[in-house]
């Protein structure tokens, strides 16, 4: 932790770019939300990824709100401005978006709070290739409730809002397949299981792959189609309907690779992590 007279000049500094952004017609200020969640927005010079010291205040700050907070967990997405290579500044929005991460390490922020760490890359706009766009040179930093795990032993519904994203532990496919890993074959019961229980509950089932480049869907094996994500999702939605789940309770989308719980997939078990269903609460 720095002391009291290293805060307040580090304060002096925060503003002091904050008036000068300002003079300049540059936003400097984060991006504060009202709700259930609160936004910072880290702004990095040109190329770089280094942060600035006004922004590591409000990382101290954000790391206060995380500690004062119950059942609350971080999400940390970086982005470049799109005057580079897609690769590039895939790379660039990485590497920006693990600063920040390393910084929290700093300060003892428990890897177990950072729920979410992406690299977005670029902002895509309509603009000269040249043109530079300060204000998508970021990272997001989001203070947002936990992903409820859905633990279907002690499930009701007074326990979940609209809206809520639920984890399904174990809800896992086969690499290249829409069809579920055998273990999870007890969790996908136990869901039914629920919804019959609970007739007014609406889901909407939200499948992922691992392994294919940003963006896009994996290959599904079985039908040589470039939807393995939608298949996924669909597969446990066409199961549900089978055992008597009316489908007006039910939604399927597939999300590609663009939402990967790991970005960059190190070993077989964070791959299979990312093969995965999760659910969305719709009404009940």
């Amino acid at each position: 932790m720095i002391d009291c007279d290293m805060h307040l000049n580090y304060l002096w500094i925060h503003w002091s770019l904050i008036l000068i952004g300002i003079s300049l017609g540059i936003n400097l200020l984060p991006a504060q939300s009202t709700g259930k969640r609160d936004t910072l927005i880290i702004y990095f010079e040109h190329d770089k990824d280094q942060i600035q010291y006004s922004f590591k205040i409000q990382l101290e700050l954000m790391k206060e709100k995380l500690f004062q907070s119950s059942n609350k967990i971080l999400l940390i997405h970086g982005y470049a401005d799109h005057t580079g290579s897609s690769p590039y500044n895939l790379d660039l929005s990485q590497r920006r978006a693990k600063k920040v991460v390393q910084y929290f390490n700093q300060l003892e922020v428990p890897e177990s709070l950072i729920e979410s760490i992406r690299g977005q890359g670029s902002v895509e706009r309509e603009l000269p290739p040249f043109q530079r766009v300060p204000e998508d040179r970021k990272v997001i930093v989001v203070l947002a409730n936990r992903s409820k795990p859905l633990v279907f032993s002690a499930f009701n519904l007074d326990s979940v809002s609209r809206g809520d994203q639920l984890i399904i532990e174990r809800l896992h496919f086969q690499p290249g397949r829409h069809i579920l890993l055998e273990e999870s074959i007890p969790q996908l019961i136990s869901l039914l299981k629920i919804l019959k229980e609970y007739p007014t509950l609406k889901i909407e089932l939200q499948g992922h792959v691992c392994c294919a480049p940003k963006g896009r869907d994996g290959i599904d094996k079985d039908t040589q189609s470039e939807d393995l994500s939608i298949n996924r999702a669909k597969n446990i939605y066409e199961y549900l309907i089978r055992n008597e789940i009316d489908s007006n309770r039910l939604r399927f989308k597939g999300f590609a690779r663009t939402q990967p719980i790991y970005p960059l997939e190190r070993n077989d078990e964070e791959r299979k992590i990312n093969r995965r269903v999760e659910i969305k609460i719709l009404d009940y």
